[in-house]
């Protein structure tokens, strides 16, 4: 299933539960991976998923250490949710002992 499939269905997930904040993350990943599309003009590949989940997740981390460093919780709280969102859709990350071996 690709990404766009899955967040579509996610996104109707999202609305059924009224979960807010999921279903505005899956909505802004879902045009982060369209417009990606048609700047390349083709389906995107594993890889290029991968890297625009990447620069979303990297924005979001980048906007709660800034609110973090300015003292807004309440928003930094709100930027940390997104957070478990986008990384729902990541591939999980090597372990360090599977990285030497």
């Amino acid at each position: 299933m690709s990404l766009l499939a899955t967040l579509t269905a996610d996104m109707k997930t999202a609305m059924k539960a009224k979960d807010k904040v999921t279903l505005s993350v899956v909505r802004m990943l879902k045009s982060s991976v369209s417009n990606e599309e048609i700047k390349l003009g083709h389906e995107l590949s594993s890889d290029e998923e991968v890297a625009v989940l990447s620069r979303e997740l990297k924005q979001r981390v980048e906007e709660f250490d800034s609110y973090k460093d300015a003292g807004r919780d309440e928003l930094a709280a709100d930027i940390e949710a997104q957070i478990a969102v986008v990384k729902q859709y990541m591939p999980a990350q090597l372990s360090a002992e599977e990285v030497t071996t």
